[in-house]
């Protein structure tokens, strides 16, 4: 007897059903291989997919726990970004972008929050 809980259910596009384990590969025992399995065989019982990841590359990790910083607010101005959106209609380098637009410390934050949210 064990017990388990998945870190993550989801509905593919499809409908189907799909969990996720995420745990570090450094950080997978033996029991932790077993528990894993046995979510696995339940899933497919069911008609779902399972999939553990050890998580994101640690270099995107960073960089996005870097672009959160600028997931508020106090980030953002209307007028920049739309004068950003404009500028990087093309492919264009960051910093040569954001200095079209203006002061690079003024729109720099603007446009990572920009990044941030996937505009």
């Amino acid at each position: 007897m064990r017990r388990h809980a998945p870190d993550y259910f989801a509905r593919t596009r499809d409908g189907q059903g799909m969990v996720v384990d995420v745990r570090p590969d450094d950080r997978v025992d033996p029991a932790a291989t077993e528990a894993f399995a046995a979510m696995g065989r339940a899933c497919e019982e069911v008609g779902w997919k399972f999939h553990r990841t050890g998580g994101p590359d640690p270099a995107l990790r960073a960089n996005l726990r870097w672009l959160a910083g600028y997931r508020h607010r106090r980030c953002y101005r209307e007028e920049l970004a739309r004068e950003l959106l404009h500028v990087f209609s093309a492919p264009t380098a960051l910093l040569r972008g954001a200095q079209q637009v203006g002061d690079q410390l003024v729109t720099l934050p603007a446009l990572y929050r920009l990044l941030w949210n996937g505009i």
